[in-house]
């Protein structure tokens, strides 16, 4: 904008407008360096809103990732309505098929101690031995205590109701009490064990002579009196052969599979590899993937042979999160086999722009030949061949696949698993549990016979974990995006200490300027002074002469 520095009201002095003057001088010197820290400032802020973009892109295959897992191609199916079947791991499912016969179901004792007339009726004095075990014949009163449980002894005192016999009875380990209103004016006392043949009831009652009526409570030799239904076991046919178990929820037969027994009779379970959820999986991993790297590509441009320049181009931080999952794409996948597999042994190819397409032509083909081949892909995998053990859980994020020694000198005591120490705990049936207390197989549960010294377990991680490892790491508080977002706002920060400044310095200079025009003025206005007095002096000469 032009500025008109001459001044109408200025007349004893230059004559100049001084006020514009010195802003015209000030903005001369710091407009400039202005405008370039605010195109900075504008770059940067396109630089943080670009990587919000990909941080969102990454999410979005990380929300893929997660949507996939839940539909693994390993699936679970039962056949009968009375054998319900959930995967409770499905790194240890295993094609085949499994015939079920549940001939019974897993139950609990209920006995019946009727009779009272009313909930604060009065029952006696003494004691109750509460023993937990099995009835093995009512009729003849002949009953084995579970050596899991330690008998345990109500003391009843005189005066005590029936609501609170129940109460004391209900707050026992392995039983629930309750009183029940009959209906018919009396009231009854209603005791229900645990599920299982092993969790059976016995009473034995010891009455104080001077307050009659436990006795009542007493099943020694009246258990079949009082009992309403018996506690038993689940009793199941598996492809022929006669199990037992003592709930109705089983997770150690079919591996990999957790079992809902709600009725008898007979249940086919088939698991099996889908082609279809397998295929799908597949196709929409490869649209995620190249969706964020579509988003990659874009941002980093370097503006080449016409093409925008990206916003984030130049950027080594963001380059390289593309650069990775590019090369995990290409990378073999190992601990799943004798030999490494490819995704583009499953059928996913690359094209020339970099780009993924999946061939469901080589799908097939693959498929057709090794099902288990797709297992790489999606599901880790722990394993070991040695019998006597077996290993469940999932190893830290940061662990790498790999082939891992268990060891344990002698077959007892303390082990070490992958060189990390393990805490043992003994399941009392000739087996130990051990949790690694570090180490590549943290994470990891590993169960081992007694007397097993050595053994070697692998570890495969497959590629979804993979992608999510990496994803996770460069969208985590500490991860590459998260650091490269602080450096952007740290450098917006000092551009904007950079304007503050520049703001002190201007009105420092216009400061400045203002005094010495001041002095200027002061000094002109003088000078004027002087020469209008010598000018009329001058004139007045004349006129004497």
């Amino acid at each position: 904008m032009d500025v008109d520095i001459l001044s109408t009201l200025n007349k004893n002095g230059s004559g100049l407008n001084l006020s514009q003057l010195t802003a015209s001088i000030v903005a001369a010197e710091i407009q400039p360096k202005q405008r370039a820290i605010e195109r900075r400032m504008d770059a940067t802020d396109l630089s943080i809103s670009s990587l919000g973009q990909l941080r969102a892109g990454l999410d979005k295959v990380a929300t893929a990732v997660s949507a996939i897992n839940v539909t693994p191609i390993l699936s679970a199916v039962s056949s009968g309505t009375g054998a319900g079947i959930t995967i409770s791991d499905k790194s240890k499912l295993v094609e085949g098929k499994t015939s079920l016969n549940v001939q019974s179901l897993a139950r609990r004792q209920v006995l019946e101690f009727p009779g009272f007339g009313a909930t604060d009726a009065v029952v006696g004095a003494g004691t109750i031995s509460v023993e937990i075990g099995v009835w093995v014949d009512p009729l003849t009163n002949d009953f084995a205590a579970n050596p899991a449980y330690t008998p345990q002894t109500l003391t009843i005192a005189p005066g005590a109701t029936l609501e609170e016999v129940a109460a004391q009875l209900d707050g026992l380990e392995g039983m629930s009490a309750r009183v029940l209103d009959k209906g018919d004016g009396t009231f009854s006392l209603g005791v229900v064990s645990e599920l299982g043949a092993a969790n059976g009831l016995r009473f034995t009652v010891t009455e104080d002579p001077l307050n009659t009526g436990l006795a009542a409570l007493d099943t020694v030799t009246t258990t079949s009196t009082k009992q309403i239904q018996a506690a038993t076991d689940a009793v199941i046919d598996v492809d022929g052969l006669t199990v037992f178990r003592a709930s109705n929820t089983v997770t150690d037969l079919i591996p990999g599979v957790k079992l809902d027994l709600t009725a008898t009779g007979v249940a086919n379970i088939t698991i099996e590899r889908d082609r279809e959820t397998a295929a799908d999986n597949l196709d929409f991993l490869v649209s995620s993937i190249n969706e964020s790297l579509t988003l990659l590509k874009t941002l980093t441009s370097r503006g080449t042979n016409g093409a925008d320049r990206g916003a984030l181009a130049g950027d080594r931080t963001v380059e390289s999160i593309g650069e990775r999952i590019r090369a995990l794409v290409a990378a073999p996948i190992s601990g799943h086999g004798e030999s490494a597999t490819y995704l583009a042994d499953m059928g996913i190819a690359t094209n020339r722009d970099g780009s993924l397409r999946f061939d469901r032509n080589r799908f097939d083909s693959s498929f057709d030949a090794n099902p288990a081949l797709f297992d790489a892909a999606f599901t880790d995998s722990l394993s070991s061949e040695t019998d006597g053990i077996t290993i469940v859980g999932t190893p830290l994020g940061t662990s790498v696949s790999g082939t891992f020694p268990f060891s344990r000198p002698g077959g007892v005591g303390s082990a070490t698993i992958g060189g990390a120490p393990a805490i043992g705990t003994g399941l009392g049936n000739g087996t130990t549990r051990f949790v690694p207390l570090g180490g590549p197989l943290m994470g990891s549960v590993v169960t081992a016979t007694d007397g097993i010294e050595t053994a070697d377990i692998k570890f495969g991680r497959s590629f979804m974990s993979l992608l999510k490892s990496e994803i996770d790491s460069a969208l985590s508080s500490s991860g590459q995006i998260a650091t490269r977002e602080a450096q952007l706002q740290d450098k917006l920060q000092l551009e904007e200490d950079s304007l503050t400044a520049l703001d002190a310095k201007a009105e420092k200079l216009t400061g400045f300027y203002s005094e010495k025009f001041t002095a200027m003025e002061v000094a002109i206005a003088s000078l004027k002074s002087t020469g209008t007095y010598l000018t009329n002096l001058i004139a007045s000469w004349n006129k004497s002469t």
